[in-house]
């Protein structure tokens, strides 16, 4: 019995102690700062620049609603634009010049009708979006008498003698058309864009009326042309004042392209998109080469 004399005051002790710790506040009973203190305030500008860190890092750019607009209406002239050009081109693959010019305008009416609807969705000046109905009336009715003309005159299985010719003719007549939309498309509003992107297709129209009126044969074809000519003429005045009240002189300029231009009767160079004529540079020399017409630009 003598060895259980010790045991009893060390179990005593180690009791003691047991009761002595489960007295201490131990860390799972601690208080947690992050509850308890309240965070420092987050100032406007840091918010900020948390956002603008974020976005950089992620890659994105913050573009405003209005910019958004603008370039959403950008693009979809881009494509517009596009489509008409693509279905010209197609007179590339046409032998005879009726069928030729029938078809370039065509995809030019149909591109002026994607257009006007642009300008509808977009628009906002009353004077502008009454000039696109009307516009949409007229090349509407001119692409239904195209397409029911086209139905009963196929294309020849021989090029005509001018073939050549007018199909040069147009490929620059709509380069230059071409050229001007994209400056035009890169306009500050939606107005702007269509009024310059409008002008630029009516004098497109315009250049390509008078290549028909020059080398076509069918009498009706010729008679369209004509008609798109005078149709052109109001709504273009129309186009450049309104342009002109925003401080913007839309009157084309000549650049001759290299080398100079090809004198025309009296010593004049014609402006093939506002039928204009000035005069020509040093047309006296018999030796020079002719060369293509001088191409307008904005």
């Amino acid at each position: 019995m003598q060895p259980f004399r010790y045991l009893f005051p060390l179990l005593c002790a180690g009791i003691c102690l047991t009761a002595l710790s489960g007295c201490q506040p131990g860390a799972d009973n601690q208080p947690s700062s992050a509850t308890t203190e309240p965070a420092p305030p987050t100032s406007e500008i840091e918010a900020n620049d948390g956002a603008t860190e974020q976005a950089e890092v992620s890659g994105s750019t913050i573009v405003n609603p209005d910019e958004q607009v603008l370039l959403g209406l950008q693009a979809d002239y881009g494509k517009a634009m596009e489509k008409m050009d693509d279905e010209m081109q197609l007179m590339l693959s046409i032998n005879n010049v009726d069928v030729a010019f029938a078809r370039v305008m065509l995809g030019h009416h149909r591109g002026a009708v994607d257009l006007t609807k642009l300008q509808q969705r977009y628009g906002s000046d009353d004077s502008l979006r009454e000039l696109a109905t009307t516009i949409l009336s007229t090349e509407q009715d001119e692409i239904d008498a195209l397409r029911k003309w086209m139905a009963s005159h196929p294309d020849t299985r021989s090029p005509d003698p001018s073939t050549i010719q007018i199909r040069e003719s147009y490929h620059y007549a709509i380069a230059a058309m071409n050229e001007r939309i994209r400056t035009a498309i890169n306009a500050s509003t939606p107005d702007l864009i269509f009024a310059q992107t409008m002008l630029a297709h009516h004098r497109g129209a315009e250049a390509i009326a008078n290549i028909q009126l020059k080398y076509g044969n069918n009498a009706e074809m010729r008679q369209l042309a004509a008609q798109i000519i005078e149709e052109q003429k109001s709504e273009i005045a129309a186009l450049e004042a309104w342009l002109l009240d925003q401080g913007i002189d839309a009157k084309p300029r000549l650049v001759p392209l290299t080398p100079t231009a090809e004198p025309t009767e009296n010593g004049l160079v014609a402006d093939t998109a506002s039928n204009d004529k000035v005069p020509a540079e040093n047309t006296s020399t018999a030796t020079e080469t002719p060369t293509l017409a001088a191409k307008p630009v904005e």
